[in-house]
C-alpha cells in the first residue's frame, strides 16, 4: 500500500526532533564543540606549516654558515700562497734565473711552510733550474701547470701526492722581468692537509658531512679518505652538476638511493666547488616531533574544551534553573519561596532571579580572567623567547660579517657594502675612493716575536685604523695583514689626505714589543661603470707601488 504524501518521513524533521530534545546544556555543549574543535584544528595546523617552514629556513641558514665558514676557510689558504709564490716569483733571485741563486730561497719558502713539500723553478723548456729538495733535476714541459703557467696564466693542478698519497695542489705563475716578458715558470706542491681537517672536524648532524671538488669535479677533500685517494671525478653528482649549471646556494635533491639531501653550494674564484649537505630526513626531525606534539595537544584541547563546555555550561544555566524551579513552585502554590523585597509580586521573582544570575555571571567573569592572566602570562613567555631568538639572529649575522680576530668587518661584509657604495656613486655620482693598506715586514714580527704577538700588532692596528676613519666609512680586513677602507663621499685628494694621516698614526704608534710597525697604503678612486674587482686591483697596484717605492708610504694609481 503507497502512503501519501503528507504521510512520507521527515528525516530533517526527526533529526530536528532529536537535536530539539536534548537537554539546553548537552545542545550548547555541542554547539560550542562544533565552532571551537575545527578552530583548534586551523590553528594548529597552520603553526604546524609555520613551524615546517622555519625548521627548513633554519637548516638551510645553518648549512650556509657551514658552507661560507669552510669557503671563507679554503680562499684565505689560497690566497695566502698565491701571495707567498707571487712574491717568490718576483724576487730578483729567482727572476735572475741562476741556479746557486733559486736555491737557498726556494729552500727558505718550504722550510717556512712544512706542508709545502716542493718548490722549483723551470725555464721555457719546462726543464728544473733550481728546487728545493735534493732530487734530481726534471723535466716538467709536459705538465698542464707548466703550460698553463708559461701562456702567463696563474694555473692550479690537483693530483696525490707520491710521499704521502695524500690530496696535493700544484700552484704555478710565470716568472717575468721588469718588461713583463715570461723568463720560466716558478711552483709549488701543497699538501691539503689544513683542507682537509676541517672537512673532516665540519660537523654537520649525524648524516651530513662537507667536501670539496677542485675545477675538474675531483674530490680533493672529504670525510671518506677512499674518495680522496684517488681524486675521484664527481662530475654526475646531483649537488656538482646544479653548481656547473651556475647554481650558488641552496638545494634539494634525491641520490640513487631514494635519499633526499638538502644541501648548500658555492664556488671559489679559482674553480672549487664547496659542497655541504645533510639527510632531508634528519633536517625534519624537529618537524616530526612538533607534530606528534601537536595531534597531543590537539587531542587534549579538545578533551579540554569539552570539560570546560559543560561546567560552564552548568555554572551558566544554574540561574535558569533556580528562576524555573522558582516559578514552578509559586505555580504550584508554594508560597513558601520568598525573597526580601518589598512586595510579592512579578517584579520581586524577577528581582531574585536576576540577582542569582548576576552572581553565577560574576564567577564566569573571574574565571575568564584568571585565563586572560595566565594567558597575557603565556604571552610574555613568549614575547621573550622571541626577543632571545632575534639576539641569536643578531649574534649570528655578526659572526659571518666581523672578523674573528681585529673585530672589524670582513671580506664577506667589504664586499656587500662596496658593491652598495658602487651602485649609489654610479647612480648618483658621488665620489667614492678606496684606501688598501699592508703591514710593512710583518713576516718578519712573526719570526722574531711569534704568531702572537703578530696577533696583537694586527688587533692594535685594526684599532688605530677604526679610530681615524667616519662612522660612514668601512674598515675591514682583506686578508692576512691587508686592510681596505672604502671612503664615501670622498674624491681621490680627500682619501690621500687620510691616507697619509693613518700613516703617520701608526708610524708614530708604540707596539710593544715590536719597536715600530709601519704600514704601505695604496689609495684609488672609482670611476663609473668600474667593476669591484677593477677598482681593488688599482687600489691593489697602489699598494704594490708603495712597497715598491721603498715601504711606508702612500701611492696613488690611475
Amino acid at each position: 500500500m503507497l502512503r501519501s504524501s503528507n504521510e512520507s518521513p521527515d528525516k530533517n524533521g526527526i533529526h530536528n526532533r532529536f537535536f530539539r530534545n536534548m537537554s539546553l546544556k548537552v545542545r550548547l555543549s555541542v554547539l560550542s564543540l562544533i565552532v571551537s574543535i575545527p578552530l583548534l584544528i586551523v590553528i594548529t595546523t597552520l603553526i604546524t606549516q609555520i613551524a615546517a617552514t622555519q625548521i627548513r629556513q633554519d637548516a638551510n641558514e645553518k648549512l650556509q654558515m657551514l658552507n661560507q665558514k669552510l669557503a671563507d676557510t679554503a680562499q684565505i689558504w689560497l690566497d695566502f700562497h698565491l701571495r707567498t709564490l707571487a712574491d717568490t716569483t718576483n724576487h730578483p733571485d729567482i727572476v735572475g734565473m741562476e741556479a746557486q741563486r733559486q736555491k737557498p730561497h726556494l729552500e727558505r719558502i718550504a722550510a717556512i711552510n712544512d706542508h709545502i713539500y716542493l718548490v722549483s723553478t723551470t725555464n721555457l723548456n719546462g726543464k728544473n733550474i733550481a728546487r728545493n729538495d735534493d732530487a734530481p733535476l726534471a723535466d716538467y714541459h709536459d705538465r698542464q701547470w707548466f703550460i698553463e703557467a708559461k701562456s702567463g696564466q696563474t694555473a692550479f693542478q690537483s693530483l696525490i701526492g707520491r710521499s704521502r698519497g695524500q690530496p696535493a695542489l700544484v700552484v704555478a705563475m710565470p716568472i717575468k722581468n721588469t718588461q713583463g716578458k715570461v723568463l720560466g715558470v716558478s711552483m709549488f706542491a701543497s699538501y691539503l692537509t689544513k683542507l682537509s681537517q676541517d672537512v673532516h672536524s665540519m660537523q654537520v648532524g649525524k648524516t651530513g658531512y662537507a667536501y670539496v671538488v677542485d675545477a675538474q669535479n675531483r674530490v680533493i677533500a672529504h670525510p671518506d679518505p677512499a674518495y680522496t685517494s684517488v681524486l675521484r671525478n664527481f662530475s654526475n653528482a646531483p649537488a656538482i652538476t646544479a653548481l656547473r649549471q651556475s647554481h650558488q646556494g641552496a638545494l634539494e635533491y634525491t641520490d640513487d638511493n631514494g635519499i633526499v639531501w638538502g644541501a648548500y653550494v658555492s664556488t671559489l674564484e679559482n674553480g672549487w666547488g664547496i659542497i655541504v649537505q645533510q639527510q632531508r630526513q634528519e633536517i625534519l626531525l624537529p618537524l616530526k616531533a612538533f607534530q606528534s606534539i601537536s595531534k597531543i595537544i590537539l587531542v587534549c584541547g579538545s578533551m579540554i574544551l569539552l570539560i570546560m563546555s559543560i561546567v560552564l555550561i552548568r555554572n551558566a544555566l544554574k540561574p535558569v534553573s533556580h528562576l524555573t524551579d522558582t516559578a514552578t513552585a509559586i505555580a504550584s502554590g508554594d508560597l513558601t519561596r520568598r525573597v526580601t523585597i518589598k512586595n510579592e509580586d512579578e517584579i520581586g521573582l524577577l528581582s531574585k532571579a536576576f540577582n542569582s544570575m548576576t552572581g553565577k555571571l560574576q564567577s564566569i567573569i573571574l574565571s575568564q580572567q584568571d585565563q586572560t592572566v595566565h594567558l597575557e602570562k603565556m604571552n610574555t613567555v613568549l614575547e621573550g623567547e622571541i626577543a632571545s631568538r632575534k639576539l641569536i639572529e643578531a649574534q649570528l649575522r655578526d659572526l659571518a660579517e666581523i672578523d674573528s680576530l681585529t673585530h672589524i668587518s670582513n671580506r664577506r661584509k667589504l664586499d656587500q657594502f662596496l658593491d652598495n657604495e658602487m651602485h649609489r656613486a654610479n647612480r648618483f655620482g658621488h665620489p667614492l675612493s678606496l684606501i688598501m693598506l699592508d703591514l710593512d715586514h710583518f713576516k718578519q714580527v712573526n719570526d722574531r716575536h711569534g704568531h702572537g704577538v703578530g696577533d696583537e700588532v694586527l688587533k692594535s692596528v685594526a684599532r688605530l685604523v677604526s679610530d681615524s676613519v667616519r662612522d660612514v666609512d668601512l674598515f675591514a680586513r682583506y686578508g692576512g695583514e691587508e686592510f681596505v677602507i672604502v671612503c664615501t663621499e670622498t674624491d681621490l685628494k680627500g682619501a690621500c689626505v687620510l691616507a697619509e694621516k693613518i700613516r703617520q698614526t701608526v708610524e708614530n704608534h708604540a707596539f710593544n714589543p715590536v719597536e715600530q710597525v709601519t704600514i704601505s697604503l695604496g689609495v684609488a678612486e672609482f670611476m663609473p661603470g668600474e667593476s669591484m674587482d677593477s677598482v681593488l686591483k688599482r687600489a691593489d697596484e697602489g699598494l704594490y707601488e708603495a712597497k715598491n717605492k721603498g715601504r711606508n708610504r702612500v701611492a696613488t694609481t690611475g
